[in-house]
């Protein structure tokens, strides 16, 4: 009787950023150990939130989060969702203003407004161009709605100052 050696390979998961920044060490595991929880991520992506791990790098969701148990040779794919964009028009004023990032399906506070129009105030932002109300004010609260595009655009709106006469 002859007797053959069976091997079998140990674990070897392998951690990818996908999009990210940053460095994670690989995870090794000795065959037949069963399984380990998933440490925590350390990758990072600017105005994204890390949501979970995939097999698939294209994934929209993460099915495995951090601290999960796992136990299989695989590499998981950091799988992202971007903050919700704000774009801050000037709207007919002067100036100029970076976006603001907010977390989806979250309230913030939107930035103060830094844009200026010669004779004219500001009342706050709206959605759509021309509109001459506000509907969100300045620095006010926003609710950052978890859709496609996920990116939305406030213009100013903008009026003239009025004098209320007394006699």
């Amino acid at each position: 009787t002859n007797l053959y050696a069976i091997w079998k390979e140990d674990i070897h998961i392998v951690f990818d950023a996908n999009g990210g920044t940053g460095e994670m060490d690989d995870v090794y595991l000795p065959y037949g150990s069963g399984s380990k929880r998933l440490p925590l991520n350390t990758f990072i992506r600017e105005n994204y939130e890390f949501i979970g791990w995939s097999r698939d790098p294209n994934s929209s969701r993460g099915e495995l989060a951090d601290g999960n148990p796992f136990g299989e040779s695989a590499t998981l794919y950091a799988i992202w969702k971007r903050y919700h964009k704000v774009v801050f028009d000037a709207n007919g004023g002067e100036g100029e203003m970076d976006p603001q990032y907010i977390k989806s399906d979250t309230s913030a506070h939107l930035n103060r407004s830094t844009f200026t129009r010669e004779g004219y105030i500001q009342l706050g932002w709206a959605g759509i161009k021309t509109n001459t109300s506000a509907i969100y004010s300045d620095g006010g609260s926003f609710y950052a709605a978890s859709k496609k595009p996920n990116e939305t655009t406030l213009y100013a709106i903008w009026t003239k100052p009025y004098n209320i006469l007394t006699t």
